[in-house]
């Protein structure tokens, strides 16, 4: 009997085993529900129909069933975006209720694509959110970045300067300003602000005084320099000197004196919305937060050294 019983347990052993590793390989080839990124531009979510909870249903009601589905896990992804500094989506929308209304016209317009059945019985619907363009999440949102003061502590009010708007488009001969940060800890976001050393507002994308702002993006993201290169000749780039401050990852502060150049080509967007000039952020993303700095092996191996007694 116990030997029997051993082969019963180690049959069934083998099954679950095998059932295990085979819907886990399924699962990682599937597509991520949700996927934010910035380098592109946009929000990508899956939603998901079928299987109906009714005997009798339409193909229509589940095809709907999975665009609501999609929809719901895009809201709460564009809850957790990066606003500015100190500052998220899910924060703002405490202080500005009024911008939920915005938000959800945005969401309702975004691209959807529906899938037929697959051999599971699931009906697929894709939907991008992007954070450009007229219908995009900026769009939706940017009344609230122009006055940061009823939503992000004293020390990040800043007031909306109209300085750079007196200088014309000709005055850079510049079509990409592209700021490395790959050294520093940078956080990405909605609305990122460009300081000068003294903390006077260089730019920010919601200060374009055109309707025009947002009809394509400003301010892009690179992970790598090669990328952002490919396109532009050399003549026509600016690398401007740049960091972030401890603790404020959103920010960005120009080192003169590249911030005078800086401040032309941000007036000269600024005048001309629609000109092809953009300012690239080069950023690692791989960078840990502030305050989780790795160890190296060699230092903790001599602190390990100090700290054990003498023999």
């Amino acid at each position: 009997m116990k030997s029997i019983s051993g082969r019963l347990i180690r049959y069934f052993t083998a099954i679950l085993l095998f059932f295990f590793s085979t819907f886990s390989g399924f699962a990682d080839a599937q597509p991520s529900l949700v996927e934010t990124d910035f380098l592109d531009q946009k929000i990508t979510v899956w939603g998901l129909g079928g299987n109906p909870w009714e005997d009798i249903t339409s193909s229509e009601e589940e095809r709907a069933r999975a665009w609501t589905d999609a929809l719901h896990h895009a809201y709460y992804e564009v809850l957790s975006l990066q606003f500015m500094e100190k500052i998220t989506v899910k924060q703002l929308l405490h202080q500005y209720p009024t911008l939920n209304n915005s938000l959800r016209r945005t969401l309702l317009g975004a691209e959807k694509t529906l899938y037929q059945k697959d051999i599971s019985g699931l009906i697929r619907c894709r939907v991008e959110v992007p954070f450009c363009g007229k219908n995009g999440i900026r769009a939706a949102l940017f009344l609230a970045s122009l006055f940061p003061s009823k939503i992000g502590p004293r020390i990040f009010r800043v007031p909306v300067s109209t300085e750079t708007q007196k200088i014309s488009a000709s005055d850079t001969p510049y079509s990409r300003i592209i700021v490395d940060l790959r050294d520093c800890i940078y956080k990405p976001a909605l609305f990122p602000r460009f300081f000068d050393i003294n903390g006077n507002l260089l730019f920010q994308e919601s200060t374009i005084p055109a309707p025009e702002r947002f009809s394509r993006p400003v301010i892009k993201y690179s992970s790598s320099m090669a990328s952002a290169t490919e396109d532009v000749e050399d003549g026509k780039i600016f690398y401007a000197s740049a960091r972030t401050a401890h603790n404020h990852e959103s920010d960005i502060t120009i080192i003169p004196p590249d911030d005078d150049e800086f401040k032309n080509f941000a007036a000269a967007i600024a005048s001309a919305p629609l000109r092809e000039l953009d300012i690239f952020v080069v950023y690692d993303s791989e960078k840990k937060l502030s305050g989780l700095i790795p160890q190296k092996k060699e230092a903790a191996k001599t602190a390990k050294k100090e700290k054990s007694p003498t023999k």
